[in-house]
């Protein structure tokens, strides 16, 4: 006779998702209070909670996209108040404002040519 088994694989591949179903909710929370930082105008640090999240998880793609998708809209306000900033006369202000750009987009154009 031999030993049953015919229910183990299927329990063992449904362990398994549970198991990566819930390691993938433990980063969620973090994500989401970055990018309410983010959202809140704190800016820079949601960005940079962002980037530690999808560096610590690489394989979560949203992840990657909403750090992208968030230092690209904060690169390009920074930018563009730099810019007014410069029109105005506040030139303290505008380095300021480029240095915020060099700390998240070490390679910007735009904010390099302030070093």
């Amino acid at each position: 006779m031999l030993p049953r088994t015919h229910g183990r694989p299927a329990r063992l591949c449904a362990s398994l998702l549970i198991i990566t179903f819930l390691s993938s909710c433990v980063a969620i929370p973090a994500n989401r209070a970055a990018s309410s930082k983010v959202k809140e105008s704190s800016t820079l640090e949601g960005v940079v909670q962002l980037k530690e999240a999808s560096t610590q998880q690489p394989e979560v793609k949203a992840y990657r996209v909403g750090y992208l998708r968030e230092r690209e809209r904060a690169v390009n306000t920074a930018l563009l108040d730099a810019s007014n900033a410069l029109n105005k006369g506040n030139l303290d202000e505008a380095e300021t404002l480029y240095s915020s750009v060099l700390s998240i987009d070490a390679e910007n154009a735009q904010a390099a040519w302030l070093n």
